[in-house]
């Protein structure tokens, strides 16, 4: 059970507007709705009526589970406004967000662009079976079959063949304090747009951890990569029907 804590509701607007505060751009559907039922049992929302009715989750065996489907009763998500110029791109992911009169689940604010990743066919898949047959394939694949001309595998196997001492200069290390060091380091790691315009080379390193390394739901198709402390989603892809990918979310934080 996750509630947000920047998840509020305007309950005196018809249909009531469930706002996710900046700077959050990802929103999961599970926390949606865990969220507002702890708001629904709050003081000031005794005498409203219900803004939210869910199902699914239902257990199907071999991993398998029934997809989670909130459906909005007078109400609409809405990503707080961002002051522009750039438009942010947020998602709203792992489940299915409908309306109970069938109007668009988003009210629009200035400055996002809204992406509703709806899941097809309304099941949730647990099985890694399919992710560790993929790994094993890669890691495993003949060293012949991977030192073509220009790809990744054969400058990757250049670079292991090649001694650490054939590419290392000698030279008076520089006589600084540990202060120092860990200034410069953090510096180069926090420099703006040091890799990407808006990302610093600290946040890619986060986002390539993330997708390398950590854990993954969704795929093929709409892949979800969680930090490697598996506390939260650190990127969220939608892909179209032959994988190629179309929207990407990021929590850079």
């Amino acid at each position: 059970m996750a509630i947000r804590g920047d998840i509020l509701v305007d309950w005196s607007v018809s249909p009531r507007i469930i706002e996710v505060a900046a700077p959050s751009v990802l929103l999961k559907c599970q926390d949606l709705h865990d969220t507002l039922r702890s708001l629904a049992s709050q003081m000031e929302a005794m005498d409203e009526d219900e803004i939210v009715d869910s199902s699914g989750k239902e257990a199907l065996g071999a991993g398998l589970a029934v997809g989670l489907t909130i459906k909005l009763l007078n109400a609409k998500v809405r990503f707080q406004a961002r002051p522009g110029p750039d438009v942010v791109q947020c998602i709203v992911y792992d489940g299915t967000l409908v309306t109970a009169d069938g109007s668009t689940p988003i009210a629009p604010s200035a400055y996002t662009s809204i992406t509703v990743m709806n899941q097809v066919g309304g099941v949730i898949s647990t099985a890694s079976g399919d992710v560790e047959a993929i790994a094993t394939g890669v890691w495993n694949r003949p060293e012949t079959e991977i030192g073509g001309l220009g790809t990744i595998g054969k400058k990757v196997k250049e670079n292991l063949d090649d001694t650490v001492s054939s590419r290392a200069m000698t030279g008076d290390p520089m006589a600084l304090t540990t202060e120092a060091y860990e200034t410069i380091a953090n510096t180069l790691f926090d420099l703006a747009d040091s890799i990407e315009d808006g990302f610093t080379f600290r946040q890619s390193i986060r986002l390539m951890a993330s997708m390398l390394c950590g854990k993954t739901s969704g795929g093929p198709g709409n892949s979800v990569f969680r930090d490697l402390a598996d506390k939260k989603d650190r990127i969220v892809s939608v892909a179209d029907k032959v994988g190629n990918r179309t929207v990407m979310g990021f929590d850079k934080t």
